[in-house]
């Protein structure tokens, strides 16, 4: 952060541009480097030219330090922890660690391309992702330092900084936002969430998009947020004031007219290559478990999943929603007891989009811990019905995008410098450049209208974020003043690459084929008929 201070200072004094790219430079060393130095490793350890049995072997012990991790997780949070047990498993699990530093320590020793691929990252320059970035598009990262905030916006046409002094508490801020959009009580207070909704999303489009929208004609821009920053769903901004006496959602002014947006963890992460392991099949892979028998009859009226998280209330637009998706796109569809952890695990890594609409049970305090709850399969011995997040770390996964269509999924604890330790990081860190996920729990309902106009679009060969856009909107112009209050429909983002999944509509290319011919052929009548007239005289 210093670094980045001063560089921003010594370019303000001199507007020689080596300043600016050092604190671009600096900005991406803060945004989730640790997640992109693991990417990173992971690849190279598979490309790199290494012999199958080190690839074999880096594998092997990563899943067994993974599975010992996950024994003394659950037998430290068992009812009588027994303390003999957790001493063997700790030896265990210290002897594996060692085993897998001495490991990548020959590794580094005898294979220097590794080393060199590995501790050298190659961090993308300004003019470099401006070369990248599509006609049209922008990108734009924030830094925020104390109470300064740096902006800097590219596109294919300019590069600009902006720099900004906030308020002290402008991190409680966006804090306080991302509280009022997630914890509404609709029939108490109404007004005053209102009028305090009003307020805040307008002061953030002032403070975050404006500046930026002056310098830049794009209106397909992808974000990179930074610290708290990231809690807010830019969409819900208010573009313009209103009236604030009475409420009226459907007819606010949402940044989602006027903009596409896409968020990034960072610039390097966004436009670095992903490696496959293999072609994945071109269909979308969806799961929508069956809760009902985890439910008692014994269950209150007032639940609560974190103290009884057995207890998962059935989602029945779950279903509704993988169904219209396979109606949409070509599709491989489970559902209830077919939705199991074990069927998720074979079948993830062949398919290039994968969809989970189900529960997500969240760990704030152990992130790693956060897990998708599949269907309870009591046959099955070896899988607890959970995908943990450091699961997600130690699969192989091919796909495109994967779509998060469950509660909370893209939030989690605060890192400074790595962002949300949300359940997304694991599926990016597992190959998977795009994510669609959610910030808060969402109804399952209004999910399943997103998500359904969402593959329409994909399926016309929109990009991600323009289809997930004009979901949105579609949403918000089929609902009524309660249901277009931005907590039903702004918690869905996108995060990574936005690129088209399918190609235009061949109806497209027969009616532009159509109009060519057409074309040509009046053009031929009225040459003809030109060469007469000329003949004539």
């Amino acid at each position: 952060h210093e670094a980045i201070t001063i560089a921003m200072e010594m370019y303000n004094i001199t507007k020689d541009r080596q300043y600016y790219d050092l604190a671009f430079l600096y900005a991406q060393n803060t945004k989730s480097f640790v997640l992109l130095s693991e990417i990173k490793s992971t690849e190279v350890i598979k490309f790199s030219e290494l012999p199958d049995n080190l690839i074999d072997r880096e594998y092997d012990l990563s899943n067994e330090i993974a599975a010992y991790e996950e024994m003394i997780f659950n037998e430290q949070t068992s009812f009588n922890p027994d303390s003999i047990i957790l001493t063997r498993f700790r030896e265990k699990l210290f002897n594996l660690n060692d085993d897998y530093n001495t490991l990548i320590d020959s590794i580094e020793l005898n294979y220097p391309k590794y080393f060199e691929l590995k501790y050298n990252p190659k961090f993308f320059s300004p003019s470099e992702i401006q070369e990248k970035i599509r006609k049209n598009e922008a990108l734009v990262e924030y830094v925020l330092i104390d109470s300064i905030l740096t902006t800097f916006v590219i596109d294919s046409k300019k590069i600009n900084v902006i720099q900004q002094t906030l308020s002290p508490d402008f991190p409680e801020q966006c804090i306080s936002y991302f509280s009022l959009l997630q914890n509404q009580d609709f029939s108490n207070d109404v007004h005053a969430t209102y009028k305090e909704y009003v307020q805040m999303a307008r002061n953030f489009y002032e403070i975050l998009i404006a500046p930026v929208l002056e310098v830049t004609r794009s209106r397909d821009i992808t974000f990179i947020p930074d610290g708290e920053i990231m809690y807010l769903p830019f969409e819900s901004f208010l573009t313009y004031d209103v009236d604030q006496e009475y409420i009226n959602y459907r007819k606010l002014p949402y940044l989602i007219y006027d903009v596409s947006v896409g968020y990034s963890y960072s610039s390097t992460l966004l436009y670095s290559e992903r490696i496959r392991s293999k072609s994945p099949i071109k269909k979308v892979l969806a799961y929508a478990p069956s809760y009902e028998n985890l439910l008692g009859d014994e269950i209150s009226l007032v639940w609560n999943r974190q103290a009884n998280p057995d207890m998962l209330m059935p989602l029945p637009g779950a279903r509704d929603e993988v169904r219209t998706i396979a109606q949409t796109v070509p599709s491989v569809v489970f559902l209830d007891e077919n939705a199991s952890e074990e069927n998720f695990k074979k079948n993830a890594p062949n398919y290039s989009i994968l969809h989970l609409a189900m529960h997500t049970i969240m760990d704030d305090e152990n992130p790693m811990y956060s897990k998708l709850a599949f269907t309870r399969d009591l046959s099955d011995t070896t899988q607890d019905y959970n995908l943990y997040t450091y699961e997600i770390y130690n699969m192989k996964l091919n796909a495109s995008m994967v779509v998060l269509s469950s509660c909370s999924s893209g939030f989690g604890k605060m890192q400074k410098g790595e962002g949300m330790m949300s359940m997304s990081r694991g599926f990016i860190y597992a190959g998977c450049p795009s994510i669609v996920m959610t910030l808060w729990q969402v109804s399952d309902l209004s999910s399943a209208d997103l998500m359904s106009s969402f593959y329409m679009y994909l399926k016309k060969g929109y990009s991600k974020k323009k289809s997930l856009r004009e979901a949105k909107i579609d949403y918000l112009r089929k609902s009524d003043n309660l249901k277009s209050n931005p907590y039903f429909w702004s918690a869905f983002m996108l995060v990574g690459d936005s690129s088209p999944l399918y190609g235009p509509s061949p109806i497209i290319f027969i009616m532009l084929a159509l109009v060519v011919l057409i074309a040509g052929y009046f053009i031929y009548k009225y040459r003809h008929r030109l060469v007469s007239i000329i003949r004539k005289k």
